[in-house]
C-alpha cells in the first residue's frame, strides 16, 4: 500500500484565497494519488463553502470536506481534521497561503532519506508585489538534520523554536503526532 500524505486546511472567510491554495496543492509534483486533503470550512460567512465544494467535485477521491456551524477558530478546524486524517505523515497549510510545486516531494523526501519525524522548508511572505513563485535563489539552502533520541527531548524540541513555532512550513510522521498527543489549543 502506498503511503499518503494528509493536508489539513482550516477555511474561514478565504472565498478570495482558497483557489489559488487548492491549485497549489492539487498541482504538487509528488501526485494527487499521495495526497489527501481536508478542508475544515469553520463557519464562513462568505463563499468559501460553496469554492471548497467546487474542489471536492473535482477531486473527490482526495479531498473531504467538514462543515462546521459554529466558528471554532484554527486550533480546533486543525484538530477536527486530524481526527479525519488517515495519512502516514500530516501537513498543514493555512487556506490564504499557497506552496511551491514540489514543496510536499521534497519534505517527503526528507523524512524518507533521514528517516525523521519532522521536515521542515523556508517561507517567504508573499504580499502580492512580486512574482515570487519562480525566485530560484531565494529557495537555496541546504539539508540538515538534528537528531532527538528520547520522547522526553522530542517534546521539549518542538516547544524550542529551532524550527520556528509554525506548523504551516512543517510535515510531521502521523505517529509523532498521535502517539504524543500533539494538538492544537
Amino acid at each position: 500500500m502506498r503511503e499518503k500524505i494528509s493536508v489539513v486546511i482550516p477555511c474561514y472567510n478565504v472565498e478570495k484565497y482558497i483557489d489559488r491554495c487548492l491549485a497549489s496543492v492539487v498541482a504538487q509534483t509528488i501526485g494527487m494519488e499521495m495526497l489527501e486533503i481536508i478542508c475544515v470550512n469553520d463557519a464562513s460567512m462568505d463563499g468559501t463553502w460553496e469554492k471548497l465544494s467546487w474542489w471536492e467535485r473535482r477531486y473527490p477521491e482526495n479531498i473531504l470536506l467538514v462543515n462546521c456551524k459554529e466558528n471554532g477558530a484554527q486550533g480546533k478546524a486543525r484538530n477536527i481534521a486530524l481526527s479525519h486524517a488517515t495519512g502516514d505523515f500530516v501537513t498543514f497549510l493555512d487556506s490564504d497561503d499557497w506552496i511551491e510545486l514540489d514543496t510536499y516531494e521534497r519534505m517527503y523526501h526528507a523524512l524518507k532519506t533521514y528517516h525523521c519525524d519532522i521536515a521542515c522548508c523556508g517561507w517567504i511572505p508573499d504580499a502580492g508585489r512580486e512574482d515570487i513563485w519562480n525566485l530560484k535563489q531565494k529557495r537555496k539552502g541546504q539539508d540538515y538534520m538534528l537528531e532527538v533520541a528520547s520522547v522526553k527531548e522530542r517534546k521539549k524540541f518542538l516547544v524550542t523554536g529551532v524550527m520556528g513555532h509554525m506548523c504551516v512550513n512543517k510535515m510531521y510522521r502521523s505517529s509523532l503526532i498521535y502517539d504524543n498527543h500533539l494538538f492544537f489549543f
